[in-house]
C-alpha cells in the first residue's frame, strides 16, 4: 500500500504503480474520491460489506453467510443534510462535517434513525433518536438533546 494515496490502489482496482514509481512529491498524484466497498469475513463465514466514499463509511451490511440477498441488518450514513443516495453519493462528502445520520435497519424493516449536528469544531451540538417507523423512514421520536424532537431535514 502506497503512503502518497488515500485509498489503497488494489482496493479500487487501480494500477498506480507508474504514477508512484515518477512521482516527484505526493502532488503528482491524483487524488481521486471514489465510492468503494470492502468485505470482511468473520471465524463463523460472516460477511460485513463496509461501503465508503474516499474515508467516509457510508454504509455497512451485516449477512448471516455470505454477503447476498438481504441482510440482516443494514445501516446508512448520510452527511451534511443529504437524505438520499447516502450509501453511494454521486456527489463529494466535504468538510466541514455539520451533520451525520445513520438509519438502521434489520431485514430491511423500518428505519431508526440516529442523528447529531455538529458546530465548526466537531462538538456535538444536538442529538435527535427516532425509534423505527415505517418502511424507509424513521418513527416517532425517543430522545433529543435539543429538546425539541423534530429533524432538521425531513424525509
Amino acid at each position: 500500500m502506497s503512503c502518497l494515496l488515500a485509498i489503497p490502489p488494489l482496493l479500487l482496482g487501480l494500477d498506480y504503480a507508474s504514477n508512484i514509481s515518477t512521482a516527484a512529491n505526493a502532488t503528482d498524484i491524483p487524488f481521486v474520491t471514489v465510492n468503494f466497498a470492502v468485505t470482511k469475513t468473520d471465524p463463523d463465514l460472516n460477511q460485513t460489506v463496509y461501503s465508503f466514499q474516499g474515508e467516509y463509511q457510508t454504509s455497512a451490511e451485516y449477512y448471516q453467510g455470505s454477503a447476498t440477498g438481504t441482510p440482516l441488518q443494514a445501516v446508512v450514513t448520510c452527511y451534511n443534510g443529504s437524505t438520499s443516495g447516502c450509501a453511494a453519493p454521486s456527489t463529494e462528502i466535504t468538510l466541514p462535517i455539520t451533520q451525520i445520520a445513520k438509519y438502521t435497519s434489520y431485514n430491511a424493516s423500518s428505519d431508526d434513525l440516529v442523528q447529531k449536528n455538529y458546530d465548526t469544531y466537531g462538538n456535538v451540538t444536538s442529538e435527535i433518536d427516532m425509534d423505527y417507523g415505517n418502511v424507509g423512514s424513521a418513527g416517532e421520536c425517543v430522545s433529543a438533546t435539543s429538546g425539541v424532537c423534530k429533524l432538521t431535514n425531513d424525509q
